[in-house]
């Protein structure tokens, strides 16, 4: 019998992980400050971790680039307009 293999969003809608130990405690310790189940904290994780793009690196370092480049221009402006 063939397989079928699922798409990637069909993959992403239902995730099985685990944590090495360090990182378990750390959940653990989360959840208990804030009173929800491990699947509710990761849950809430993930769909705060995707919504806020957190994995776009590109974006955020552009932001940083951007950011630099406008510093510099601000510097510079202050420098020649101080003399």
């Amino acid at each position: 019998m063939a397989r079928t293999s699922k798409s990637l969003v069909e993959q992403c809608e239902k995730i099985t992980i685990r944590f090495a130990r360090p990182q378990a405690e750390k959940i653990a310790e989360e959840c208990e400050k804030s009173g929800v189940r491990p699947g509710q904290y990761l849950r809430m994780a993930g769909i705060a971790f995707s919504d806020h793009r957190y994995l776009d690196l590109k974006s955020m370092m552009q932001q940083v680039v951007d950011e630099t480049i406008r510093l510099r221009r601000d510097f510079n402006d202050a420098v020649v307009d101080g003399e």
